[in-house]
């Protein structure tokens, strides 16, 4: 199934060299590394993928370079610390059109470059996806810019018609009770994968509302700021996006009070201030 994605992609370095014919060869593009030592020798980390030396070359630095940090899959559902997921929307060639939900495709150390939904095509099977997060896309060797004929084939979201008092989200017609649960289920079970800290240093408070809802700041891990806020920006495309969401199921926002994220237990946590 061909497939179309917004997201970022999880382009962590430089360009990848090809094994060298002689030791004395440069390593990547895009990191500190040189290439590594011959057939056993291991692969500099400052690229994509660090590049190989010949039957002679001088091993590898394992730290990464400017162009991103070494480790990141290009391809993945979850990514290790130091790492971002990159979501995307999937082109669905059966119905010939995008689905709502955008959904993650690998992991980046790339935080900004987004920019106008752009056609990207995976390179290993030519999935077709559409993405917002440009920079991770062009910097990883896992993806490559659609042809202008593939970028005609990019269509508005999979919608359908709902019965009354439901939307249209990634799990098909859901009441308005429905898509808040679900939000509400998608967005603690990221939460609590991102709190853990050793300090009130280490915590910060982050919004979030969805466009399905107006919600309080919550605290985490400061380390997490970013992935949490793809989180949410997920959840708005996958359970908010019906063009018709408010007009059914309205827009509401509590009243909240100041947030102060502290570290209690290990964990980050909301503390209201006085």
């Amino acid at each position: 199934m061909v497939v179309i994605a917004i997201g970022s992609v999880a382009g962590c370095g430089g360009v990848t060299r090809e094994r060298n014919a002689s030791g004395s060869d440069a390593g990547p593009i895009g990191g500190t590394g040189s290439g590594s030592g011959g057939i056993s020798g291991t692969s500099g980390g400052g690229g994509v993928t660090g590049g190989r030396g010949g039957a002679n070359g001088t091993g590898g630095s394992s730290a990464g370079g400017a162009g991103g940090t070494a480790g990141c899959p290009e391809e993945a559902t979850n990514c290790p610390q130091g790492c971002h997921l990159m979501y995307a929307q999937q082109y669905y060639v059966p119905r010939n059109c995008l689905t709502v939900e955008g959904f993650p495709v690998g992991c980046t150390a790339i935080t900004d470059g987004g920019g106008a939904p752009e056609c990207f095509k995976r390179v290993r099977d030519g999935a077709l996806y559409v993405t917002t997060q440009l920079s991770a896309f062009r910097a990883s060797r896992a993806w490559t810019t659609c042809t202008e004929a593939e970028r005609q084939l990019v269509k508005p979201s999979c919608g359908v018609a709902c019965p009354d008092g439901q939307v249209q989200t990634a799990e098909g017609c859901l009441s308005c009770a429905m898509v808040h649960d679900a939000v509400a289920r998608r967005l603690e079970e990221a939460l609590a994968k991102m709190t853990a800290c050793q300090t009130n240093a280490d915590c910060a408070c982050v919004p979030n509302a969805t466009d399905c809802a107006g919600a309080c700041q919550v605290a985490i891990s400061a380390d997490f700021i970013g992935d949490y806020a793809s989180e949410v920006e997920a959840a708005s495309q996958g359970y908010c996006s019906d063009p018709g969401f408010r007009s059914v199921c309205g827009y509401s926002t509590p009243r909240c009070v100041p947030c102060t994220a502290v570290c209690t237990g290990g964990r980050c946590e909301r503390q209201a201030s006085p």
